[in-house]
């Protein structure tokens, strides 16, 4: 879970306020210190806010760690998951999707090749029509999986499959996130 933006700006307030705590406790002392100031007394109670602002400190460093442990495995999760890029009017059946535990990103056919730069799929697929981008596809990746939702066809390599049920379409995300060795 990605903490909401008050909960981030309240955890950098108690982050922040301890700091800002030591810095004027220990600018004081010194203060004191260089004036001839500084009573045993004094020192001890400024050490003792430094000691206690010190301990609000960690404990909020050691809340952010926490947080950001647990973010992070929830992260890493996600993107440990088989990334499918449904390009077009690419239609994938729901119970196939549901099945595959993959991420999915969709894209305009017109956005497929922007979208490879920024977050590369693991498979894409595209709908029958725009079978034409698969040469596209292999400039970017000359080893792209590729699945085309439609009728079979003579596809350039094994690397690039064609399938129209649910089971076949099933059967092909399994070989191409999955090659046999």
């Amino acid at each position: 879970m990605v903490p909401s933006e008050a909960q981030f700006r309240q955890r950098i307030h108690d982050l922040t306020q301890p700091f800002n705590v030591l810095r004027m406790g220990a600018e004081g002392a010194l203060l004191a210190a260089e004036q001839g100031k500084a009573t045993a007394e004094f020192l001890v109670e400024r050490l003792q806010l430094i000691a206690d602002q010190s301990d609000l400190a960690a404990g909020a460093i050691d809340s952010l760690r926490v947080m950001a442990r647990r973010d992070l495995a929830g992260v890493l999760d996600h993107y440990q998951r088989p990334h499918l890029l449904l390009a077009g009017e690419a239609a994938v059946p729901a119970k196939v999707l549901a099945v595959s535990g993959c991420r999915i990103g969709v894209v305009t056919s017109d956005r497929l090749m922007d979208r490879m730069a920024e977050d590369p799929a693991d498979v894409v697929v595209l709908a029958a029509d725009a079978a034409g981008q698969i040469s596209e596809l292999r400039e970017i990746d000359p080893l792209q999986p590729v699945l085309v939702i439609g009728p079979p066809f003579e596809t350039p390599d094994d690397r690039c499959l064609a399938a129209e049920t649910a089971e076949q379409i099933t059967a092909a995300l399994e070989h191409l996130l999955h090659p046999p060795a």
